[in-house]
């Protein structure tokens, strides 16, 4: 119980003590078992740092940057970069490398 208790606190109302009485009554076992598992909507941290696009947007000539730009520029750019990535890993594997260099990529891009 102190464990579910710990969850709780944890991850909010998501895990309750529901989960213990299974044990004691067979008819709730029945019913916990039917219930969908609860989803956590946790944000996905970015792998750039939110600093990093503001100096870009910056440099582009922003006086001032919203934090939902930054994330908004930082996922865009995640998603480019995952893309070109894939795109430059096909090229080394055409080549039966293992290892990605820079002419995959500058290949990657010329592609997209």
């Amino acid at each position: 119980m102190v464990v579910a208790r710990q969850l709780t606190l944890v991850f909010g109302t998501a895990f309750t003590p529901a989960a213990a009485e299974f044990r004691t009554n067979p008819e709730s076992a029945k019913t916990f078992k039917n219930t969908p598992a609860p989803t956590l909507s946790m944000p996905r941290p970015n792998i750039l740092p939110l600093a990093a696009m503001e100096k870009l947007m910056r440099k582009a000539g922003a006086p001032r940057v919203a934090d939902n730009a930054k994330t908004e520029l930082a996922d865009a750019l995640e998603e480019f970069a995952l893309q070109l990535s894939a795109e430059a890993l096909k090229f080394s594997q055409h080549a039966g490398r293992k290892t990605v260099t820079a002419v995959d990529i500058r290949l990657a891009r010329r592609k997209s």
